[in-house]
Order: structure tokens, then C-alpha cells, then sequence
């Protein structure tokens, strides 16, 4: 079976029931009707989960006999604030006004009233912490580690699919530039795909059995070994030095290329970035530990002349944003702008990009995770004891964020991202 990719435009400032990746939605609802008869099981950990026409889908392959289970975060995790007005994606009336909290609440209070023994909900509560400067926390912004979307469903003749999408196909969330992957996986990656939702289960609870009050600040992690998953991996609390190894794939692909490298995502600063080298090992003292980043080897393949083609929603350098959204940590982004204009990248920044992919030569990775020093940190020995800004408060624990990616040779595949990025850069600003 040939790799599906979907991808979507959205359609900005929209904001409906269908969420903000209304044709991403409908193309996996209809996957999902099309195999419902021959679905087993359909485990789905997605960050954010308010979208009810979703929830109508997952209940309704659940009562024909699939064991459904979905992972997401403690509610205290969705935004309550900036209220939009929602509308019906079918007739277009007017919902109602809404933050994605609000929406939230009606879902899991829906979920809890559910008695379906097919249905499962469980909740991820794992946080992730690095530096005691961080602001407080307000709802919305609490750092649940949450961050992937996928999915994996077996069917009763034995194949096994994986989902990766950029999107959270929320709703309040606005519509973007998105795209979604259904992969038919072998052996090793049907290993990998079922021991990454084993370890959710070990380091999670059935939201009847969530206590929203806990402090979940000092977590305590059950970690397992990580298969070898041949071409689909996971980064996860539970596996150590997974986010480093996602960060070794990435580097080893752009480094073996030798005509084209296209790097696209929310957010690209993995650059010379450094952590308090404590965390890694307790006996090292403290002090700080430099990292190069994968964009080290992007920006030496453009200094050696091959074609570098880089693509991100936020950006800034020396100048300012450009017009462009702003990141929150400029003085990343900045140094990793400065060091790509001077060795011959290209840029290009489109304010509704939210796509992840790298493209080098005839590889391709997909992936759900940004391209941020964030993604490829771990570190297992976090130990906060005070907050200069959040008083008495502390926090102990690993600091890695879930992710999925998928790592492919396939022609077609590679093929339809290069034609992608195509239209990707006749549509985005150029920076340099």
C-alpha cells in the first residue's frame, strides 16, 4: 500500500466545529469508515482533543468493535482566553463564542459520561521543565510534554497503520497550512508503534481516575526500552535519549545529501544551543553544555553549495521580525538567521505555516515536532528546587516532549514534499 499524504491550505480566520484542519479531519474520518468493519484497535495520542465531530467518529467505530483508546493532556493545559466565534462547518450558522477551554470541558465532561467499554480516554499529565527563569503559568500555558499526534490502527487481517500529522485538528485553533500521512508499517515499525502506546499507558490515567488538583510536577516516569522500530520512531519521556537520536537521524540524512536540502516547520532554531549539564549528570558540577544542532550540518551543505531551502510561520533576525509572527526566543532564532543568510540558504516565512518535514536528496521525515532545541533535548535528572519567578514552587523529572516521525526513501513520497515545498515558497515571503 502506497504512503497517503494529505495536506491543506485552511482557511484563515475561520473558525468551525470541524476544527482547524477541516479537510485533514473528513479525509481521516473517511479512512476510518472505510475500515471500520476490519477495525481491531485505533490508539490516538493527540495533544489537544476538543474536537466533537471527531469524538462522534472514534465513539462511532468503538460500538462496531474497535477497542479505541485517545491520550491528551489535563484540561488545564487548553487556552482560556481569546474567544472566537465558532460556526457550523456544514450550514455555517453560528455556533456560539468560545475559548478552546470551554470546548474542552464539554468534551471530557461528555467523555466521563461515556460507558462504552470499547472507548477509552486516558490523560498524559507529564511536564516538562528546564530552566528556573520560566514565567508563571497560566491556563493554556502549562508545559505538558504532549506535544505528537498520531495514530496507530490494526486491522483483523493483520496490517497495521500509522498516522502523523502536524495538526492538532482543534477547535478555536486557527486553520492553517497543515498536512496529515496514513503509512502501512512492517513488522518493526508495527513493534515500535505498539510499545510507544504501551509506555502512554504505563505513564497515564483513565480520566475518571485523573485527579486534576494533584501536583504533577515531580512525575515519576516508568521507562521501558526502545525497539529498534525500523523507519518509525518516537520521542518520549519513557525512552531514553530519544529525542537525541531523532536529532542524530536528521543530521546523518542532510549530512549524506549532496543536491537539496528543504527544512520546513512552525519554528527552526536547533542551533548552537546548550543545557545546564547537571541534568544529564548529576556528578558533572554545574555549567552549561553546547550543542551544534542539525542546522549546523544544513547551513555547511550550503556553504559547500548544495541547495538549502528553509521554511518557518515565526522568524526573526539583527533587523526585527519583518512583519512576521515573532518567536519567543529571538536571540535563537536570530543567531541561526544571521548564520544561514551568510552561508547561502534560502528562506522563506508564511504566517500560517504549520507543516513539519525535511527533505535530503531522496530521504524524506515526516514528523509532528518542531525544529527547536526543545525537540532534541534530554534530560533525565531535572532538579528545580525554587522558581525565580513562580514562588514556591519546584520540579523535578525528565525533560523530553513526545513526537512521532517517519523516515522514508519512498519516491512517491519524496516526490509529492519537494512539489509541496514548491508551492510553499510561491506563497510564503522571502527572508533571504
Amino acid at each position: 500500500m502506497p504512503i497517503t499524504l494529505w495536506t491543506e491550505n485552511g482557511n484563515h480566520g475561520k473558525y468551525t466545529d470541524y476544527g482547524c484542519s477541516p479537510q485533514i479531519l473528513q479525509n481521516t474520518i473517511e479512512w476510518l469508515n472505510r475500515n471500520k468493519q476490519n477495525l481491531v484497535s485505533f490508539d490516538l495520542a493527540m495533544y489537544l482533543f476538543n474536537n466533537s465531530t471527531f469524538l462522534d467518529t472514534l465513539l462511532d467505530i468503538a460500538n462496531a468493535g474497535c477497542r479505541v483508546t485517545v491520550y491528551s493532556i489535563p484540561l488545564e493545559g487548553y487556552d482560556n482566553y481569546k474567544r472566537k466565534d465558532i460556526y457550523s462547518f456544514q450550514d455555517h450558522n453560528r455556533i456560539g463564542n468560545f475559548t478552546k477551554y470551554e470546548i474542552a470541558c464539554d468534551i471530557y465532561r461528555r467523555i466521563r459520561m461515556q460507558n462504552n467499554p470499547n472507548f477509552e480516554f486516558r490523560i498524559v499529565p507529564h511536564m516538562y521543565l528546564r530552566s528556573p527563569r520560566v514565567k508563571p503559568f497560566s491556563r493554556g500555558n502549562m508545559p505538558y510534554s504532549l506535544h505528537c499526534k498520531t495514530f496507530l490502527a490494526t486491522l483483523n487481517n493483520g496490517e497495521s497503520y500509522a498516522g502523523i500529522t502536524s495538526s492538532n485538528l482543534a477547535v478555536r485553533d486557527e486553520e492553517k497550512l497543515e498536512m496529515a500521512s496514513v503509512i502501512p508499517l512492517g513488522e518493526n515499525e508495527t513493534a515500535s508503534a505498539v510499545d510507544f502506546f504501551e509506555g502512554l499507558r504505563d505513564n497515564s490515567f483513565a480520566i475518571r481516575e485523573f485527579d486534576e488538583s494533584a501536583d504533577y510536577s515531580h512525575f515519576q516516569v516508568h521507562m521501558r526500552p526502545q525497539p529498534a522500530g525500523g523507519n518509525l520512531k518516537y520521542t518520549a519521556p519513557f525512552y531514553r535519549d530519544s529525542s537525541i537520536a531523532f536529532e542524530t537521524g536528521i543530521r546523518n540524512a542532510i549530512e549524506a545529501a549532496e543536491e537539496r536540502v528543504i527544512i520546513c516547520a512552525q519554528h527552526v532554531s536547533a542551533y548552537n544551543y546548550s543545557y545546564e549539564k547537571s541534568f544529564r549528570d548529576p556528578q558533572a558540577g554545574t555549567g552549561s553544555v553546547s550543542v551544534p544542532g542539525f542546522l549546523s550540518a544544513a547551513i555547511d551543505k550550503a556553504k559547500r553549495g548544495v541547495g538549502v531551502f528553509l521554511f518557518s510561520q515565526t522568524y526573526a533576525d539583527t533587523l526585527g521580525d519583518h512583519g512576521c509572527r515573532k518567536p519567543e526566543n529571538t536571540r535563537a532564532f536570530i543567531a541561526f538567521a544571521e548564520a544561514a543568510r551568510n552561508s547561502g540558504c534560502r528562506y522563506k516565512a508564511n504566517d500560517h505555516l504549520h507543516s513539519k518535514f525535511v527533505v535530503a536528496d531522496n530521504t524524506a521525515i515526516i514528523s509532528t515536532n518542531n525544529f527547536t532545541p526543545t525537540q532534541f533535548i534530554y534530560l533525565p535528572y531535572v532538579d528545580i528546587p525554587a522558581f525565580e519567578r513562580i514562588p514556591n514552587y519546584s520540579y523535578s523529572g525528565i525533560f523530553c516532549e513526545f513526537g512521532a516521525y517517519y523516515v522514508s526513501r519512498d519516491e512517491d513520497l519524496v516526490h509529492r514534499l519537494v512539489e509541496y515545498a514548491r508551492i510553499l515558497w510561491r506563497n510564503s515571503r522571502l527572508m533571504f
